[in-house]
C-alpha cells in the first residue's frame, strides 16, 4: 500500500501526517510525501519515517493538489493507493482496516469513515469534533455531492490509471471528479469505522462569500462534465446550485 501525501510550506502538521502514516499496523507501508513548490522538507519527512519506508518527490514549483497527487501515484509502488493531506491524521489501522476489505471484497475502491476536528481561530485548539459522514454507496448521491471524504479511500492503482489519475486542470473538487469517474467502473465499498481525522477551519478563506462562488463555478463544471439523465438527480442537482448561489449571496450581504 502506497500513502500519497501532497504538501506546501506546512512543515509541522506534515510531520504529524507522516509518522501517523507510518504507525500503521499494517507492515507493507510506503509513504510518498510530494513537495508542491514548497520549502525543502526532505530530510524532515525521511527523518519521521521511524524506520518505514519515505519516499519524497519535490516538483519544484506550485501545480496544484491535483499535479501533486498525480506525481505521487506515478511514483507508487504498492498495489493499492491511499490519501492524506499534510495537516490531517491516519489512526493506526487505518491502513489494516481498508487493505483487509479491498481485498476481501474484490472491489477496486473502499472507504471508512473520518471523523473531523474543528479548529478555533487564532490558537489552532481542538473546539468540537463530530463525524459527519457515513453513509454506504451511492453512485446517483454520487453525482450531486461528494460524500465520500478523500482521506476515507483506497484504490486499486490500476483503476487510477485506467480513469487518469485526478484532472490537472482543477484546482478545487478534483478528488469528487475523480470519485465520479472510479464510479463509472463499478460500486465502491463502504467500511462504517472511523479510522482516521481531518482538520475543519470554518474561518479560513476556504469559507469566504468569494470562495463559495468558486464552488459554485466547480460543482456547475462537474455536472456539466458528467451529465445526468436521471430526473431525480437533475433536480437535485439544481436545488445544489440554488444553496451555494444562495449561501454566496448571503455572504456578500454580510460583508
Amino acid at each position: 500500500v502506497s500513502v500519497v501525501i501532497p504538501t506546501r510550506n506546512r512543515p509541522e502538521t506534515l510531520v504529524r501526517a507522516v509518522e501517523s502514516a507510518c504507525r500503521q499496523t499494517y507492515e507493507r507501508v510506503e509513504v510518498v510525501v510530494v513537495n508542491d513548490g514548497g520549502e525543502d522538507v526532505g530530510d524532515r519527512v525521511v527523518g519521521a519515517g521511524g524506520g518505514r519506508q519515505v519516499r519524497y518527490v519535490s516538483l519544484g514549483e506550485n501545480r496544484g493538489q491535483a499535479a501533486a497527487r498525480n506525481a505521487g501515484i506515478r511514483a507508487a509502488k504498492g498495489e493499492y493507493i491511499a490519501f492524506l493531506d499534510d495537516d490531517d491524521e491516519y489512526l493506526p489501522d487505518h491502513v489494516d482496516v481498508l487493505a483487509a476489505a479491498i481485498r476481501k471484497s474484490g472491489k477496486e475502491v473502499v472507504y471508512s469513515d473520518a471523523r473531523r476536528i474543528v479548529l478555533e481561530e487564532g490558537t489552532g485548539r481542538e473546539i468540537e469534533s463530530d463525524v459527519p459522514f457515513s453513509e454506504d454507496f451511492d453512485g446517483d448521491r454520487l453525482q450531486v455531492c461528494n460524500y465520500i471524504p478523500l482521506i476515507t479511500v483506497m484504490v486499486r492503482k490500476e483503476a487510477l490509471e485506467a480513469v487518469g489519475g485526478f484532472d490537472e486542470s482543477m484546482r478545487i473538487l478534483e478528488d469528487w471528479d475523480l470519485l465520479i469517474r472510479l464510479s463509472v467502473r463499478g460500486g465502491f465499498l463502504h467500511v462504517p469505522r472511523v479510522t482516521c481525522r481531518f482538520t475543519a477551519r470554518p474561518w479560513d478563506k476556504g469559507h469566504t462569500n468569494s470562495s463559495l462562488g468558486g464552488q459554485m463555478q466547480a460543482f456547475s463544471r462537474i455536472y456539466e462534465k458528467y451529465p445526468h439523465s436521471g430526473e431525480e438527480v437533475m433536480r437535485a442537482r439544481i436545488a445544489m446550485l440554488m444553496r451555494l448561489k444562495d449561501a454566496a449571496l448571503a455572504g456578500a450581504a454580510a460583508a
